[in-house]
This record gives C-alpha cells, sequence and structure tokens, in this order.
C-alpha cells in the first residue's frame, strides 16, 4: 500500500510527472532520467513519484497530467526532451515506461547522491569475494518472462575460475530447481537472501560483482564503486535480443562484458536442462561491444522516429 503523500505545494504547470508501479529499481530508473531532465530545468518539479525504500514520495501532479507529451518506451530522444525543456516549449511531460538507456541516465555522482547508500544488515563481500545477483521469483514461471531467464551454472563455473574469487550468492535463492542446482555445483559457497535493500547494498558495496539479467543488480552495480562488474549480455541485455534496451556502458572501465546467444526464455525442461549442464565464459572486447551497441541503435531507430513524431504532435497539439 503507498504511504499517504505529503501535502502538495501550490500547483504549477511544470511538472515531470512519473508513472510508477513497477519494481524498485525500474522506479529509479524512472526517477534518474527525472532528475537528469529537472537538471536543465531546475524550475521543473518532480511528481508522482514513490521510492519508499528510500523515504522518498512525491508530490501529486497537477490535475490534466493524462494528456501530456509522454516517454512511453525504453529508448527515445532524451536530446529533443532537454532542448525543448530548454527552450520552454514543455511545460509538462510524463515517463510513463521504463527508461532503459544509459544515456539518458545523469552523471553517476548525481545519480549516488539522488540515492546514498543505506544501512544494511546483510554482510558485505570482501575484497577477495565475487558478488553474484541471482533473479528468480517469476521468471521461474513458464512463458512469464522471455527476455529474462538465469545464467548457466556454468558460466558461473568459468567466472570463478577465471578471477579466482570467492563467490556469494545473493538474491531470490530459495527451494526451487535452479537454487538447488546452484548449491549442488558450488556447495562451499555463500548463500544469502535478505531485505530488498539488504540485498541491495550488499551487492552495491562488493567490490566485484556479476548482475544477473536484472535492473536490480545493474543499478546495484552501477551505483556501487567496485573494481570490476562483470555483466552479462543475455536477455533483456543483449541489444541484439532487446534493440530498445541499452544498459552498457562502454566507457566506464569498472565493466566486462560477457556474449550470450540471444534466445527467448521459456522456463520449460529445456531451458532447465540448458542453464543447469552447460555455460561458458565469452568475454566481448570493447570494441564489440560498441559495434553491438551501433546495430542495436539502427535497429530501434525507426521505432524511435515515431516516438519523436507522436511527442511533437502533441506537444503541437496542445500550444492550439
Amino acid at each position: 500500500m503507498r504511504p499517504p503523500e505529503p501535502p502538495a505545494p501550490p500547483w504549477t504547470d511544470q511538472d515531470i510527472i512519473l508513472r510508477h508501479g513497477s519494481q524498485m529499481a525500474n522506479r529509479m530508473l524512472q526517477y534518474l532520467v527525472a532528475h537528469r531532465l529537472q537538471m536543465k530545468s531546475p524550475s521543473h518539479r518532480i511528481t508522482n513519484f514513490a521510492i519508499e525504500e528510500w523515504g522518498m514520495i512525491g508530490p501529486r501532479a497537477a490535475p490534466g497530467h493524462r494528456t501530456v507529451p509522454k516517454i512511453d518506451q525504453p529508448c527515445f530522444d532524451i536530446a529533443l526532451v532537454e532542448r525543448l525543456l530548454a527552450e520552454g516549449q514543455l511545460p509538462r511531460l510524463m515517463i510513463r515506461a521504463v527508461p532503459c538507456d544509459v544515456a539518458a541516465l545523469p552523471p553517476l555522482t548525481n545519480a549516488r547522491a539522488c540515492f546514498p547508500a543505506q544501512p544494511a544488515a546483510t554482510a558485505t563481500p570482501g575484497a577477495g569475494d565475487l558478488a553474484i545477483h541471482i533473479r528468480l521469483g517469476d521468471i521461474l514461471v513458464p512463458g512469464r518472462h522471455r527476455d529474462y531467464g538465469p545464467l548457466p551454472i556454468g558460466f558461473y563455473r568459468g567466472l570463478v575460475e577465471k578471477t579466482g574469487l570467492n563467490p556469494i550468492f545473493i538474491g531470490q535463492i530459495g527451494e526451487d530447481w535452479y537454487s538447488a542446482a546452484l548449491r549442488a555445483a558450488f556447495p562451499g559457497a555463500a548463500f544469502h537472501c535478505g531485505s530488498v535493500l539488504e540485498d541491495f547494498e550488499a551487492l552495491r558495496r562488493a567490490r566485484h560483482v556479476a548482475p544477473a539479467v536484472s535492473t536490480f543488480s545493474w543499478m546495484a552495480a552501477w551505483l556501487g564503486e567496485a573494481e570490476a562488474i562483470h555483466l552479462p549480455l543475455s536477455g533483456h541485455l543483449n541489444p541484439r535480443q532487446s534493440p530498445m534496451i541499452d544498459l552498457l556502458p562502454t566507457g566506464d572501465p569498472r565493466y566486462r562484458f560477457y556474449w550470450f546467444d540471444p534466445r527467448p526464455w521459456n522456463a520449460d525442461a529445456a531451458d532447465q536442462a540448458r542453464v543447469t549442464t552447460t555455460g561458458e565464459v565469452r568475454e566481448m572486447a570493447a570494441g564489440d561491444v560498441e559495434a553491438l551497441r551501433g546495430e542495436a541503435r539502427a535497429a530501434a531507430a525507426p521505432l524511435v522516429e515515431d516516438w519523436r513524431a507522436r511527442f511533437l504532435a502533441r506537444i503541437a497539439e496542445l500550444a492550439t
């Protein structure tokens, strides 16, 4: 249940309105893009957000916000939105989708200031540990999330061998088939399943971290100060599988990128056999990752152009 909203200040026509309702990291992504836009136009308020985990509840937007121009897909033209804000042509807008474009985020120092580290009870991984996030839960339901899926256990074996670090598995580890296979493959490893913030902070504080196919661990690793982030290009993190999503910080020296062949995740018997019996480490060169991003941008260009036309048309309609 959403906590009571604080008293709203007098209505203003300059709102950046968030349409929240999904998982914590997705709400954080929305807020960070709004924060970047607010940096371009400080007179705009950020409204309608609820990130209770950080004690952040925004004021309500002024009435009539359903008709405002919207960012309603993961990739869009951030430069266009910033220009329109700077020129005073965009008094109100809504971020309805979860923006999944690393180029639309604010500088890392600003993002860390928005979401400062929180106290956490889960033990912080040490300098010789590799914090591995496990995203399970609803993705184990057949047909639920075709662009997610757990990573092959063989990948983790290879990563541990490659790095020489001690694996610590953090996240949604339960009594399911994947958790059982993971425990069998790493009988001496530590397993932690804490609260949302406890797991987030453990990943954020780790010196070496391997995110899952998950915005949760992507955000924790990006906000943190790890020496190395081992990011899998799997599921929606693979631009060839999801060209509208670009969460690959190729200019950040902390990142190592690993290739996984695009494939839908069905959580059926064949998928279970694949992720528990196979898997290898295939690290990509930085140039190859950048080329892959360019390929995805070209594939997504018509969708961005369509969004741009709809966005400008709504602005023109509201101006008449």
